[in-house]
């Protein structure tokens, strides 16, 4: 898992950390929840100081276009800045940086799981309001739910050809949240309003374009289990591994039914 969380220890050099941290600004501003989480690996794990909380992440076509442009100017300066360095501590700072913005790039613009996975935006909802509710900022929960309707809505506007397996597993989710949202309404009523936004979004879902196919292409797949996942294996040897160890746990499983059983 390629995460990075910046403080100010991580000093490889004066260049590098002014370069990264405008990256790093630049997507805890974009995407607050995804990178204040590591539920989302191919978001580096970024938190910033003095978070705001009525801030949700911007996933709508125009922000996502915005965010890629404003980092391919970061990714040239580093670029540029890569030939500059010559100690070896900078040059592997430099390395993984470079490494997790490629990963983030590729999933925003060709994966895309922000145009084909509802369940990804109901995660994302259910993360940023536990993140807002633990915090020690008592006005954090209010400010983060009193912007919730517009995040949902533009979830919905976002799907586009969602893989029916997506979908059905967005309807699901779906219900779990709405338990989620009514248990936490008790106490914080600001959420009422994404009640009414979360059952317009299922409306969404039983009406959104969908297709057959969720297999990622070959070559996108091998890229995310080789590269972005750092598993160093090919999706044959990936799935021999997974094989294994659903075998292992069957077993293991099975092992203890009849020991409870006996």
């Amino acid at each position: 898992m390629k995460t990075l969380l910046w403080s100010s220890e991580m000093q490889p050099s004066e260049s590098i950390e002014s370069l990264a941290d405008n990256i790093f600004k630049l997507l805890g501003g974009t995407f607050p929840i995804a990178c204040a989480s590591d539920e989302f690996y191919y978001f580096p794990q970024v938190i910033l100081e003095g978070p705001q909380w009525e801030k949700w992440d911007n996933f709508s076509s125009e922000g996502i276009t915005e965010f890629v442009l404003k980092l391919a100017i970061q990714e040239e300066k580093l670029r540029q800045l890569a030939s500059d360095i010559s100690d070896v501590a900078g040059t592997i700072d430099l390395a993984l940086l470079q490494s997790c913005l490629t990963t983030l790039r590729e999933h925003l613009l060709e994966v895309r799981v922000w145009e084909s996975q509802p369940t990804f935006y109901l995660s994302i909802i259910s993360v940023g309001l536990a993140e807002a509710i633990e915090a020690d900022d008592p006005s954090a929960k209010f400010l983060r739910a009193k912007n919730l309707p517009a995040f949902i809505e533009q979830a919905g506007r976002n799907l586009h050809k969602v893989p029916i397996l997506f979908r059905d597993l967005g309807l699901e989710m779906i219900q779990d949240t709405k338990k989620y949202l009514h248990f936490l309404a008790k106490t914080l009523p600001e959420l009422r309003p994404s009640l009414d936004a979360l059952s317009k979004f299922e409306e969404k879902l039983h009406s959104v374009p969908t297709s057959k196919e969720f297999l990622l292409p070959g070559d996108q797949l091998e890229r995310i289990i080789y590269s972005h996942l750092e598993c160093q294996m090919d999706v044959k040897e990936t799935i021999n591994v997974l094989d294994r160890e659903i075998a292992d746990m069957q077993g293991l499983l099975y092992h203890e039914t009849k020991n409870v059983l006996s």
